[in-house]
């Protein structure tokens, strides 16, 4: 099953390369979608495999849903219209977080979630610390259903420029031809020392 997943992930990333221009409310959600499974299913450091699968399946269907509805959410604005695309933004942002958490620890989604509840709740702190609000729709609509926040520039990194390197490199390491990169850059700078020493 792995294998057929990452034969379709790998597709997927190859067609956006000479597919021409492509929505990024389109690209960015089924890249998401993808990197999905292999973040809550493929690692067995978390055992409740059912939780993560119900996860998985949240989180694809509201990525699937952003690119299948990308025209009309880009005539949005970022603004949220009705409880369901709420719900959606909400889904994604708590996916995005632990997502972070599985991937490299605490640090980054508690800092992550301490800015969400400054931009919700911000407007409560007094003196110059605080803001003067921001209408939740528009904060959470910028945040998942517009070319910001979630699906902004880096999410865009992921998608156009890691990706296609580690599909690179896995496709370099799989023969010989890892080993021989490594033989010339030894035989070149083997003797060197790097950083500071």
């Amino acid at each position: 099953m792995w294998i057929v997943f990452g034969f379709v992930s790998i597709t997927f990333h190859i067609y956006l390369i000479f597919s021409g221009l492509v929505p990024n409310l389109i690209s960015r959600p089924i890249h998401m979608a993808l990197i999905l499974p292999w973040i809550f299913l493929y690692d067995k450091n978390f055992s409740n495999s059912f939780i993560s699968s119900f996860i998985v399946f949240l989180g694809i269907f509201s990525c699937l849903w952003i690119s299948f509805n990308h025209e009309s959410l880009m005539d949005q604005y970022g603004f949220i219209e009705g409880s369901f695309q709420f719900s959606i933004s909400i889904i994604l942002i708590l996916i995005v977080l632990e997502m972070a958490r599985r991937s490299v620890g605490w640090p980054l989604p508690l800092v992550s979630l301490i800015a969400i509840l400054y931009g919700i709740f911000g407007d409560f702190i007094p003196g110059e610390f605080g803001h003067p609000g921001i209408p939740i729709n528009s904060f959470f609509g910028t945040l998942t259903i517009a070319e910001g926040g979630i699906w902004g520039p880096l999410t865009g990194v992921s998608v156009s420029i890691v990706s296609i390197f580690v599909i690179f490199g896995s496709f370099l390491n799989s023969g010989e031809a890892g080993s021989g990169f490594m033989n010339i850059a030894t035989a070149f700078a083997g003797r060197l020392k790097g950083g500071g020493g």
